[in-house]
Formats: structure tokens, C-alpha cells, sequence
């Protein structure tokens, strides 16, 4: 029995190093695949043979494993019956965060989108939490810095082969196969989307694993500022050269990928960071002051930002000024969902309700994370983020590290004490290896499935690469000496303060490879305590809230005045984890993983009756999901009955495709795609009907037309397709009204001529609108000439109408 507080002590550590070796190769994992938490997948890779878009899972199993890391952080503090914690900070704004993330899934329109992007979000915020509790010795930080840098290094490899090698191939196979990819699409080549595509290939930028070149800029952003404090670290100067040589790599990188906003950062956080060594002295003891004065300094900023853009209706520079139509139409948005917000993920659906038609660009996020957070969240949202910074960037700086004189000390101690400095640091540098090997291949090997193809040399090459250029990286970071610990510490503090001067203009903050990076870096930063010039073999607690080592007795139990703290706070902390448990397996991970499974088999289906059955399961598996739904109705619109075992005739198909799409549309209410797939299905209806039944059918259409221009009212096709409607309806009209017991509907038809001229015209001044540096958008010649013909024979047909009908 008396050895029994000890097996308990023992069990604790292993749980806390497994809990710590999950969220470590979450973190590593992360910035290497593509994630997404919608599962509507992309036209232009489906077209592609052989490669499959990410699927929401990839995000969803994430952080079903960062809660089993928190589960195993609960069991250990059980065990310990520990009453520790370390705070970071957070833990008010995320709480306000949370409740707003919750409240803004039951007011979504596309609330699985909602659900997996808030349900990310918060799970991000708990894997910092939980880093920065597990994170108690030295060489655990260690690792956790050389993951991150490892992971940014592979990230740069991606990008020099990108630039240097895969480009050009790609090009080269894209102008091969141009032809067939885009018609199997249904885009003409000289569509302007099909010259906005090729646009932004021929630009080079390198985008890495994550898709976008501002993204994979913020990525390595902050792995330069991390080499920057390795740099001043380093106590060798063949490290110091290995350092320069690895931040160089990101350097040159980020001026590959095209990012100014990255490179701007950089620039203006060196111009900070060299402020405060200037004023080192000052501040040093009056942290505080500091805390305050910046927070201020960023208020006043912010305020002048403001003031400027509604002073001259734009901002200085091209790139800012589409960031400024990014954030007033965005302002109207707020005005619209003040409490709660759209709801994470929805913001790209109702951008398009606001957008101007002198912004061009439909984008998905307001490319600013206080713009992000009020309108995923609402102000409650916005109230949480900033409390978050707050509290964050308070620890981060109040806390200040051990000086020299208490490293000197505990290294002088530990050498009273008889311990082997030389052979600590030996032992923990085994350490830092042993669990690099083990994060590696709990990294790669799953990283095999989720890279979107299912040929082997592809999977090969794009494991192998990536995998050397992590574990040189990780090794050269492992054993570099570093003596002056707080350079790093410091370097990392400035790297999350480059990271939000960038996201002003970016959207990094809602990726999750960027977001979990930065958030891991701020628990580093936060647990970064003391220098190992010797071997400070456990880091120093940054809270009074931490059991301190001499009121713990030999067997590990706290103390006996703190055993009922430490009952009280598990006890919460059990409820808490059982509650978010079961809400997130019911309404996340089984529904979620189901349909997405249903959805790659339908796709993958040899028949088109047998995709049918699979989209009826996956939309049966997740009641939230539209993707099923429209892509069954997208399969129905083009099936015959010849080609199907139901015995069914044509007009009742198609009336399934249109109840398909218009259940997908009450599922994802603002999704002007769906909405789109639904008019082109109701047409598709209308056309097989006749009588009063397909009369009835084009004023049904015409309903589902105008619904789009809502949705989207600055955008000239849009208008154009409901004038097309009109003129099929006003057609529809008069073989109708040929018949000899048909009614009078001479005042219907010119209506539908007269409101189709009404939606043409519009569409041409809109286009006329247009800034005229605009290229790509535009429409095209052809197009207006069609609209032009359009307009002039509805006129005509008022004309004969009235003539026929005048005495």
C-alpha cells in the first residue's frame, strides 16, 4: 500500500506524455495538410482525376484528439491529486468567446459550417491551455519549439519545390490538358474565369500546404522570428551559422510567396523590438506600464486607421483599399447580426449580400481577425478576442523570466546537490530525440491518407521530401546549444505580435495550421522560464497559484490545504469535459464522419442510381449538411429515366431534383450556388411540363431567380440568368395561351418581356460600374452582345403583342 501514491505518480507522468505527444503532433501535423470545414468540394478538382478535395473529418478527428489529450491531462490530475494550474491568461475571453460560438450556430444559415469552424476554434484555445500545463521541463519545451520550426522548415521545402519545380510541370500539364479540364466543368476558355484562374497560376506565388500565399507567409513568419531568438541565443558560432542559414531559407520564402503584408510585419515588429532594447531599461522592472502604453498605442492607432478611411473613403495602396471595402461592407453586416454574428464560416455567403460592385473580389473572410471575430461572433465575439489579447499578452509580459542570478543559482545548486549537469543535459537531449522520432511518425504516417490522392509515387515523393527536410531541421534545432534562453523567449513573444500586425490585413487567424501555430507559441512563450545554460532541470512556476516543489510531500499529493481545491476544480473540470464530450460527439464527430464517408462513396459511385442511395444516407447521417442534397440534385437534373432502375417518368425526376435542391437550400440558406443549382433544376422541370403545370413551374422559377439577386444583388450574371427566365417564361406564356381554351395573358406576357429588359439593363450598368482597371470579372464581349439580342427581341415581342391586341 505504501507504494501505491507512487504507481499513481507514475501512471500521471505517462498520461501527461502522452496527452503532451498528441497535441505536439497536432501542432507539427497541422501546417503540413489541407483541412476545411465545409464538404462541398471544388469543381475544378473534381475534374481532376485521382484527386479529392480535404474533407471536414480531417478537422473534426483533430480535435476529437486534442479532447482526448484534455481527458488524459483530467485522469492524471486525479491521480496526482494535483491542484495546480498554470494560468494563461485566456480563460475569461474564452469562456465569452464560447458562449458567443454556441449562440451563433442556432442563427447560422449554413450551421454545420457554424458548428465545425466554432467547435475548431474553441478546441484550439483548449490545446494552448492544455500545452501550457503540460509543459513543465525544459527539454518539453524544447521539443515543442523544434516541431513548430521543423514543421515551418518543410513548409519552406514545399515552396522552393513549388517555385523551382512543380509550377512549371503543372503548367505544363494544365496547358496540355486545358481543353478537357474546362469542359468537363462546362466553362468556355475564353471565359474571364478561366483567364482568372490562369491569372493567378502564371503569378508564382508560393502557397505551400495551405493554399494561399498570405496563409503559408504567416506560417513562416513566425518560424523567423523563432530562428531570430536562436540566433541571439546561440552560444556557437557554427549554430549561429546553421540558425542564419534556416532563417534565410524563411526569408527568402516568404518573398516567394509574394506576401508584403508578411514582410511588412517583419519589418515593423524589428522596429518595435529595437524601441524596447533602447528603452530595455525603463521598462524592465515596470512591465505593467508597458502592457498598458502598447494597448493604448494600438487603440490609438486603430482609431486613427478608422478615421482615415471614412475621412477619404479608402485607404492608401491598392491592396488596402480592397481591405477597406472588405471591412464597410462588412460594418453593414454587423449592423444586421450585432449580438451573435453569422456564424463561423458563413461570413463568404452573406459578404456577397454587401459587396459593392467597385469591390471585385467575392471573398470569403474580411482579412482581419477583430473584422473576423464580430462578424463570425458578433460583439459578444469581438468582447471575447479582445479579452483574450488582453489577458494573453498581459502574462506574457508582466511575467517577466528568471534573471541570470537565479540561473547561476539553481545551477550552483543542483552542483551542490551532486547532480551531473553535463550528463542532465545529455540525458535530456536523448529525450528531445527519442520524442522527435516518435512525433515524426505519429505526423507522417496518417499524413499518407489525408494527402487528397491515391497514387503511390505521388504519396511517396510527397512524404519522403517533406519528411527529410522535418527531421534535419528538427535535429539541428535539438542539439544546438542555447544559453541565453530569454532571447528566445522574447523572439517569440514578437513573433505572435508580427503574427497579429499581419492578420490586420490577412485571415490567418481563422486557419487552423496558422492559428494552432500561434497559439502554440504563445504557451511556449508562456512556460519559458529561466535559462538551461546548466541543466534547470524542471521549469520555474510563472504563477503563485502552483504548488511550489518543498509543500508537496514525497509521495506527490498536494498538501492537505489544498486537497479540496484540488476536488473542487476536478470535479468541475470532469463535468465540463463529460458535457463537451458528448455535444461534440453527438452533433460533430459521428455526423460529421458519417456523411463525409457517404459523400466520398457517392462520388466515387459507378452508377448514377447508386450515388443517389449514398447521398440519401449522407444526407440522412448529418441533418445540418446541404453538399448531399445539392450534389443528388445536381445527378438527378442531368439523369433520364433509360438510365435509371426506378420506374419513373421524366417530370417527376426532375421534380426530385428540384426538391433535392431546395431542401440543400434550407440547410445552407445563403448559399448562392445552391440556389443556383435549384433554379437551374426548376427549369430543367418547367421545360418537361406543359399547361397550367409548367406555367405555374416558370412563375415558381422565377421566385428562385430573384432569390439569387438577393443574395448576391451587385452581380451582373445573376441579373442576366433571371431575365433569361423571364424571356423562358413569357415564352412558356404564349404557347400556353395558343391553345384555344387557354386565358387571356396578354398582360402576364409583356410583364415577363417588360421585367426581363428590367434584369438585363441591370446587368449592364452593374458591368458598366465596374472600376475600369477590372479585367477579369467583366463580362465578356460575347455575353453582351447576347444580353444586347435579348433586350431587343423582348422589345420587339411587346411591340407585336400590342399590335396584335390593338383594335
Amino acid at each position: 500500500m505504501s507504494n501505491q501514491p507512487a504507481i499513481k505518480t507514475r501512471v500521471a507522468g505517462v498520461l501527461e506524455t502522452i496527452a503532451l505527444l498528441i497535441l505536439l503532433s497536432v501542432i507539427g501535423l497541422r501546417p503540413l495538410i489541407s483541412e476545411t470545414y465545409d464538404s462541398a468540394g471544388l469543381s475544378l478538382t473534381q475534374s481532376l482525376v485521382g484527386i479529392e478535395d480535404a474533407s471536414p473529418t480531417t478537422s473534426v478527428l483533430i480535435d476529437a484528439a486534442i479532447l482526448f489529450a484534455g481527458w488524459l491531462w483530467i485522469i492524471s490530475r486525479i491521480l496526482r491529486r494535483d491542484a495546480s494550474y498554470r494560468k494563461t491568461g485566456l480563460e475569461p475571453g474564452a469562456a465569452i468567446l464560447a458562449i458567443a460560438a454556441i449562440a451563433s450556430c442556432f442563427t447560422a444559415g449554413a450551421k454545420r459550417l457554424a458548428i465545425n469552424g466554432a467547435t475548431d476554434y474553441l478546441a484550439i484555445i483548449i490545446l494552448a491551455i492544455l500545452l501550457t500545463q503540460l509543459l513543465k521541463h525544459a527539454w518539453q519545451i524544447r521539443v515543442s519549439l523544434c516541431v513548430i520550426l521543423a514543421s515551418t522548415f518543410a513548409q519552406a521545402i514545399e515552396c522552393l519545390d513549388q517555385i523551382y519545380y512543380s509550377f512549371p510541370e503543372t503548367i505544363a500539364m494544365y496547358e496540355e490538358h486545358r481543353e478537357a479540364i474546362w469542359a468537363r466543368q462546362n466553362v468556355p476558355l475564353d471565359s474571364d474565369q478561366v483567364a482568372l484562374f490562369e491569372a493567378r497560376m502564371n503569378a508564382h506565388e508560393a502557397t505551400g500546404y495551405l493554399g494561399h500565399s498570405n496563409i503559408t507567409a504567416a506560417h513562416l513568419l513566425l518560424g523567423i522570428m523563432a530562428t531570430a531568438g536562436m540566433f541571439l541565443a546561440s552560444r556557437s558560432i557554427i549554430v549561429s551559422i546553421i540558425v542564419s542559414i534556416l532563417g534565410g531559407v524563411f526569408a527568402w520564402t516568404i518573398w516567394l510567396t509574394g506576401s508584403r503584408g508578411a514582410l511588412a510585419a517583419i519589418l515593423a515588429t524589428l522596429a518595435i523590438w529595437a524601441f524596447l532594447a533602447l528603452w530595455q531599461k525603463r521598462y524592465q522592472t515596470r512591465t505593467r506600464v508597458l502592457w498598458r502604453n502598447a494597448w493604448f498605442a494600438v487603440a490609438a492607432i486603430t482609431f486613427a486607421i478608422i478615421a482615415y478611411g471614412y475621412t477619404t473613403s479608402s485607404l492608401p495602396t491598392r491592396s488596402l483599399a480592397f481591405r477597406w471595402q472588405y471591412w464597410t461592407a462588412s460594418a453593414q453586416m454587423v449592423a444586421d447580426h450585432p449580438i451573435v454574428g453569422v456564424g463561423s464560416g458563413n461570413f463568404g455567403r452573406h459578404y456577397l449580400q454587401y459587396k459593392s460592385i467597385r469591390s471585385p473580389e467575392e471573398v470569403k473572410n474580411p482579412h482581419n481577425f477583430a473584422v473576423s471575430a464580430i462578424t463570425d461572433f458578433g460583439a459578444i465575439g469581438l468582447i471575447g478576442t479582445i479579452l483574450m489579447l488582453l489577458g494573453g499578452s498581459r502574462k506574457l509580459l508582466t511575467d517577466d523570466p528568471d534573471d541570470a542570478n537565479a540561473v547561476e543559482n539553481a545551477v550552483e545548486n543542483a552542483v551542490e546537490n551532486g547532480e551531473n549537469v553535463l550528463q542532465n543535459e545529455s540525458a535530456d537531449r536523448k529525450r528531445v530525440m527519442a520524442s522527435g522520432i516518435v512525433i515524426a511518425a505519429i505526423i507522417f504516417i496518417p499524413r499518407i491518407f489525408l494527402l487528397g490522392s491515391d497514387d503511390p509515387n505521388y504519396r511517396l515523393f510527397a512524404t519522403a521530401i517533406p519528411l527529410m527536410a522535418w527531421s534535419a531541421s528538427y535535429a539541428i534545432i535539438a542539439f544546438a546549444p542555447i544559453r541565453r534562453h530569454h532571447h528566445i523567449r522574447t523572439a517569440l513573444c514578437f513573433a505572435l505580435l508580427a503574427f497579429l500586425i499581419q492578420d490586420t490585413i490577412n485571415f490567418a487567424s481563422i486557419v487552423p495550421a496558422t492559428l494552432t501555430t500561434a497559439f502554440a507559441i504563445f504557451a511556449i512563450a508562456r512556460c519559458w522560464r529561466g535559462d538551461t545554460a546548466g541543466d534547470l532541470r524542471r521549469v520555474r512556476c510563472a504563477d503563485h497559484s502552483q504548488v511550489p516543489p518543498e509543500t508537496t510531500s514525497q509521495e506527490g499529493n498536494a498538501p492537505a490545504d489544498l486537497q479540496s481545491q484540488s476536488t473542487r476544480s476536478t470535479k468541475i473540470a470532469l463535468a465540463a469535459a463529460t458535457i463537451l464530450t458528448i455535444v461534440f460527439t453527438i452533433f460533430v464527430l459521428i455526423p460529421t464522419t458519417r456523411a463525409n464517408n457517404y459523400l466520398r462513396a457517392a462520388r466515387n459511385a459507378p452508377t448514377a442510381s447508386s450515388a443517389i442511395t449514398l447521398y440519401n444516407q449522407a444526407a440522412t447521417a448529418d441533418s445540418y449538411d446541404a453538399t448531399a442534397l445539392s450534389e443528388k440534385a445536381r445527378i438527378l437534373r442531368h439523369m433520364n429515366p433509360d438510365n435509371t432502375p426506378y420506374t419513373i417518368d421524366l417530370p417527376k425526376l426532375r421534380k426530385n431534383a428540384e426538391t433535392a435542391a431546395r431542401r440543400a437550400l434550407n440547410r445552407d440558406q445563403h448559399n448562392l450556388a445552391i440556389a443556383d443549382e435549384w433554379l437551374r433544376c426548376g427549369i430543367a422541370r418547367a421545360s418537361v411540363l406543359t399547361g397550367d403545370k409548367a406555367h405555374q413551374a416558370w412563375i415558381y422559377n422565377i421566385t428562385i431567380a430573384q432569390l439569387a439577386t438577393t443574395l448576391y444583388p451587385t452581380d451582373p450574371p445573376h441579373w442576366i440568368r433571371l431575365g433569361d427566365t423571364l424571356i423562358m417564361q413569357a415564352d412558356a406564356i404564349q404557347q400556353h395561351a395558343a391553345s384555344p381554351s387557354a386565358p387571356d395573358t396578354t398582360t402576364e406576357t409583356i410583364s415577363a418581356y417588360t421585367a426581363a429588359i428590367d434584369a438585363y439593363t441591370r446587368a449592364l450598368d452593374l458591368d458598366n460600374a465596374r472600376p475600369e482597371w477590372e479585367k477579369f470579372r467583366g463580362l465578356h464581349a460575347r455575353e453582351k452582345a447576347r444580353v444586347n439580342q435579348a433586350i431587343t427581341r423582348a422589345t420587339k415581342a411587346i411591340e407585336n403583342i400590342k399590335d396584335r391586341t390593338t383594335p
